[in-house]
């Protein structure tokens, strides 16, 4: 071939239901000299859109035109030829012409043979009248060759047929072919080979091809996603949590990893995507749901997640309990910068109060013998409430001034109580800020600190 671009294609044939190749137009054409393949072989290159065989390639086929072999013409009125010499016809076979019905072409000459008079000679009339003969059957003998003569075949392309695994060979070719050439263009095509079948030869070569690209690219939640679309959750997993953590795609491959798992296997793997989801701030939802689910499958588990399906009254009082020593702190300094003359000999008891319109507050009271100026007095009562993160006292009976200015307190404060998913949300965001790395179920070990002019 004359066209230099014809060198840098890559062939590939079919041979016995198995794709070989590359080959070059130098192979090929050796291949086929040899006779180590044929006309009928199958064969693709990239510029095809699928399989074809050898001889519908131009390339490959002969451009000589196959010869046209002329019907053998009979003339009705042949000479004999006897010792080398031409006996003309006798003169009676010219007083009967054929006639039309068997005669297969049209009269050539119409009318009679005008013979004039001066040629007397018979033998040589017969001569004159046999050669207009034979060339008026002549002529027609060329008209019909021409006329009847049947048109060129067409040679049709051969449709081949090519096996499902010769196809997906083919494909994942193509999409290697694009790879190596621009990577972006040629991951989509990867991807849709992987989609059909992951567990096979060609999926499993595309798989390592993409695996291998994003590793090299540090794209570790890329490698992540088609692990998920080969289903290798677990797999899939090591990348999603590396740094940066994709926890979207983690969840996920939890999920479908416990949706693959039966018995301690699955149970262990819905504990950890509770886990991950807690730590989401959109998660909470869905988590309470796997939470639900884990206890429906495996009752009696013991797990630390109850918190979360509590009532929102349960929950005010479980987490208050576990943030109770924040406030038994602000209130010691509270004591010891407004009440520096008197001590308690007992805690106060800190709570959450309900009043009738349904209002939450937290509050703290104080029953029993205190220290003041040096004298034990029995049967002091202080009653302590919490109002815009400040400690008021709104009911004692230590001195009368100390009595009126709590009564006009009250008349404050009393009133600032909040709603019950206002103080749920309160307390939540006050265990986030003491403990910004735990989660809201978690137990913090932490002593409880009481107020600091207290004895014990």
């Amino acid at each position: 071939m004359s066209d230099p671009l014809i060198n840098q294609i890559e062939y590939f044939i079919g041979i016995e239901g198995e794709q070989k190749g590359p080959f070059s137009f130098g192979d090929i054409q050796g291949m086929i000299s040899s006779g180590e393949i044929n006309s009928k072989t199958p064969i693709w290159h990239s510029e095809l859109s699928g399989w074809d065989c050898v001889e519908g390639l131009k390339e490959f086929t002969s451009e000589t035109p196959e010869e046209k072999i002329a019907p053998k013409l009979t003339s009705p009125l042949s000479l004999e030829i006897k010792n080398g010499k031409q006996i003309s016809a006798p003169n009676h076979s010219l007083k009967k012409r054929p006639s039309k019905e068997s005669d297969p072409f049209e009269t050539v000459f119409s009318g009679k043979i005008d013979i004039e008079k001066p040629i007397e000679n018979n033998g040589f009339k017969s001569w004159i009248i046999t050669g207009a003969i034979m060339g008026g059957l002549l002529a027609a003998a060329t008209f019909y060759v021409l006329t009847q003569t049947p048109p060129p075949q067409v040679v049709s392309k051969k449709t081949v047929k090519v096996s499902a695994s010769q196809q997906r060979g083919l494909s994942l070719s193509q999409a290697q072919i694009k790879f190596n050439k621009e990577p972006e263009s040629g991951i989509p095509e990867l991807i849709a080979v992987l989609k059909v079948n992951s567990t096979d030869n060609v999926g499993l070569e595309a798989l390592e091809t993409l695996l291998s690209y994003y590793r090299q690219k540090q794209m570790t939640s890329e490698a992540g996603k088609v692990l998920m679309i080969a289903k290798r959750p677990l797999e899939a997993l090591g990348f999603f949590l590396q740094e940066p953590r994709d926890l979207v795609g983690a969840e996920t491959a939890y999920e479908e990893a416990a949706n693959m798992a039966k018995g301690n296997e699955r149970k262990e793997l819905i504990l950890k995507q509770i886990t991950l989801l807690l730590g989401s701030v959109v998660g909470m939802e869905k988590a309470i749901n796997r939470i639900k689910l884990l206890d429906q499958e495996f009752p009696g588990t013991q797990h630390p997640y109850q918190y979360y399906l509590k009532s929102t009254e349960g929950k005010i009082a479980d987490i208050f309990a576990r943030t109770a020593f924040h406030y038994n702190e602000t209130l010691g300094e509270f004591l010891i910068s407004n009440l520096s003359q008197v001590r308690l000999l007992e805690k106060p008891l800190l709570r959450v109060t309900k009043d009738k319109l349904g209002k939450y507050q937290i509050s703290a009271t104080y029953k029993g013998t205190v220290n003041f100026h040096n004298d034990r007095i029995p049967n002091i009562f202080f009653v302590f409430l919490l109002s815009n993160e400040q400690w008021i006292i709104v009911d004692t009976n230590l001195t009368k001034e100390r009595t009126a200015a709590a009564k006009e307190a009250q008349k404050i404060h009393l009133t600032n109580g909040v709603t019950e998913n206002e103080m749920l949300q309160g307390l939540e965001n006050l265990f986030k800020t003491q403990f910004p790395a735990k989660g809201l179920h978690e137990i913090i070990s932490s002593q409880k600190t009481r107020p600091s002019n207290s004895d014990e």
